[in-house]
């Protein structure tokens, strides 16, 4: 029997077996893991414009160097930063999921000197096919797995994408801590695949930061 209502939010209810903690703020729900390779998560849902449908944001945190630590780790951050990937689908009748760079990190290239970006963290997904197996039978719209990369004072004075990336590009050459996120959308239909696919959604996350956490550590350890 569920240790919760059913006033209770339903991601809530789907993922109790996972929950140590959670807080709900306005649209945001917060969970803090029983057990999981992230540290936290965050779950919001957005409307889509022109549709009484909503997509599903689930977006994951990692941790693992904070402020008062960076003072030694500027140069692991910077190699961590090429490694960012996002997941791409390719295909006609069969799509096929496969994880790929980061867009971002082509410009970012070009605006950056040395920097190049780092397929380790890309193959090493691509070739986990358990978490290739997961992506097929959830079908997530989008997966990103990218560094916190700018400094929160920046914010308001982000207004065009030359703003973005230059914010980028400062706290590259200064970075704060090193925090991974895992981002990923999906529309959850009420149906049988409704809880399969919350829990879906959250072994995602938690099998891709497994990953983000061994390949961050050899860089940090390095």
């Amino acid at each position: 029997m569920s240790k919760y209502s059913l006033t209770t939010p339903f991601i809530v209810r789907y993922l109790e077996n996972h929950i140590k903690k959670w807080v709900e703020s306005g649209d945001t729900i917060y969970i803090e893991p029983l057990e999981a390779s992230f540290d936290g998560l965050f779950v919001r849902s957005h409307w889509i414009s022109l549709s009484f449908d909503r997509k599903w944001e689930f977006s994951s945190t990692l941790n693992l160097v904070s402020d008062k630590d960076m003072a030694r780790k500027f140069e692991a951050y910077r190699k961590l930063k090429e490694l960012e990937c996002e997941l791409g689908w390719r295909g006609f009748l069969r799509r096929e999921p496969y994880f790929k760079t980061f867009s971002q990190l082509l410009k970012l290239g070009s605006m950056i000197s040395q920097f190049k970006p780092n397929s380790k963290l890309v193959e090493n997904l691509n070739t986990d096919s358990e978490i290739i197996r997961l992506i097929k039978d959830v079908r997530p719209d989008q997966v990103a797995v990218t560094l916190h990369s700018i400094n929160e004072s920046s914010m308001p004075l982000i207004s065009t994408e030359e703003d973005y990336f230059r914010a980028l590009v400062n706290y590259y050459n200064d970075p704060l801590r090193i925090s991974w996120n895992v981002t990923s959308f999906r529309c959850l239909h009420a149906g049988l695949s409704h809880k399969r696919n919350v829990i879906g959604m959250f072994n995602i996350l938690d099998k891709i930061s497994s990953h983000i956490r061994q390949v961050s550590m050899e860089f940090l350890n390095s």
